[in-house]
């Protein structure tokens, strides 16, 4: 059985394993979510991802249980477009200068 290992790189951020279970689980989903993209394309098993911060590369194996969180996000986000539903606005510390953050305050 062939594998595949996919990859993200975040130059500008520091990554580790511990911040990949916490701030940055985002930044495992989206790997991962590119390696199920790719799993299903060229017809090999997902592995694992590779996400390279700006100390270098950290290895995350694929779980069970870490496809079916990034299944379920997906089937969430597929629920939202069917619905036609904005995603809720979020309110923080970078809203300041994010390019939606003027979007955001107009739904509410």
């Amino acid at each position: 059985m062939l594998e595949l290992e996919d990859g993200e790189v975040k130059a500008h951020t520091p990554v580790s394993w511990r911040a990949l279970r916490g701030r940055l689980r985002h930044v495992l989903a989206q790997a991962i979510a590119y390696g199920l993209c790719a799993e299903e394309t060229m017809r090999l098993t997902l592995a694992s991802v590779i996400v390279v911060g700006s100390n270098g590369p950290v290895e995350e194996r694929v779980t069970p249980a870490t496809r079916r969180y990034v299944e379920s996000l997906a089937r969430g986000l597929w629920r939202m477009v069917a619905a036609q539903l904005p995603p809720a606005p979020l309110r923080g510390p970078r809203c300041g200068y994010c390019a939606y953050s003027t979007l955001c305050r107009a739904l509410g």
